[in-house]
């Protein structure tokens, strides 16, 4: 199903940071849908509507279903097919880390220093785990 849409309720797009990247102005998250209410083909069919309607940003957190709202997530991207360079996909990490860390007996996470990009990121694998991303060592670039 696509939506139509006429001229004036076209999405609006920023530019972010310096790169002036371009996201829409509205995201779409999965915070209480994904893992919990939806899984991979209804959240294919929403991310799709989504994008169907200009959004290029797509939202997360590996606390949001304990990590299962990221690998649903990765899947349905898997599955659209969409070119990687078309779309953003933010996250957030620690609280889900904490929290499994505690449960799991492990020792808390150390927070890592802001913009090193050689620091593990829970998205990033999940998302290479489900063959979103193609393998990439440490410090590579984004």
């Amino acid at each position: 199903m696509s939506v139509v849409m006429k001229e004036e309720d076209r999405m609006e797009y920023r530019r972010l940071g310096s790169a002036g990247l371009k996201v829409s102005a509205l995201s779409y998250g999965a915070w209480v849908s994904f893992g919990t209410q939806l899984g991979v083909p209804e959240a294919v069919a929403c991310m799709q509507t989504a994008w169907d309607a200009g959004v290029n940003f797509f939202d997360n957190a590996e606390a949001y279903a304990e990590g299962r709202a990221e690998e649903i997530a990765g899947e349905a991207l898997r599955q659209l097919g969409w070119r990687r360079g078309s779309y953003v996909v933010s996250t957030k990490i620690f609280f889900g880390m904490l929290r499994r860390a505690e449960r799991e007996g492990h020792a808390q996470p150390q927070e890592a220093p802001r913009g090193d990009r050689r620091s593990p990121a829970a998205l990033r694998v999940r998302l290479h785990r489900s063959g979103v991303l193609p393998s990439a060592g440490p410090g590579d670039a984004d």
